[in-house]
């Protein structure tokens, strides 16, 4: 979660305030202002970082706050991702946050596999209708933030 980043402060000047809490991906936000800029990101292995996940965002399986573990995660993804593409590679992630997703956040194509991995259809689709609907909000308002830029 951006425990060992280092940017230089000229590289990027904000963090998006449109990402709703835990912000999860404020990092992918950060890293591609900064190349945007025309800096590059190098990550340091020599960076020593001991991670304590204190936060329920963090805690694996389904169980705890669904919005901000998963349906803000999404939506700040899709928003990310839609300020920072072209319109060639945005059709192409979008379509991917969509029918592929990841575990955690699924798209359609993804959709069984957390079936048959978490055990619960009825909650699954009811994740999945969130997830979609929450990467389609944060996909247009990264469009529209995208033709401000």
């Amino acid at each position: 979660v951006g425990y060992n980043m280092s940017l230089r402060r000229k590289a990027f000047d904000y963090f998006e305030p449109a990402l709703k809490p835990y912000w999860q991906n404020f990092e992918m936000e950060a890293c591609l202002q900064v190349k945007d800029r025309g800096y590059k990101v190098i990550f340091d292995f020599s960076n020593v970082v001991k991670h304590y996940p204190t936060n329920q965002a963090y805690a694996g399986g389904r169980e705890g706050d669904l919005e901000v573990k998963i349906f803000n995660a999404a939506y700040n993804q899709a928003l990310i991702l839609a300020k920072h593409s072209s319109w060639s590679i945005g059709l192409f992630r979008f379509f991917y946050l969509m029918l592929i997703g990841n575990t955690n956040a699924p798209g359609l194509f993804l959709l069984p596999f957390t079936v048959i991995h978490y055990r619960n259809i009825k909650r699954e689709f009811m994740i999945a209708k969130r997830v979609f609907r929450s990467r389609l909000e944060g996909w247009n308002l990264g469009k529209v933030y995208a033709k401000r830029q």
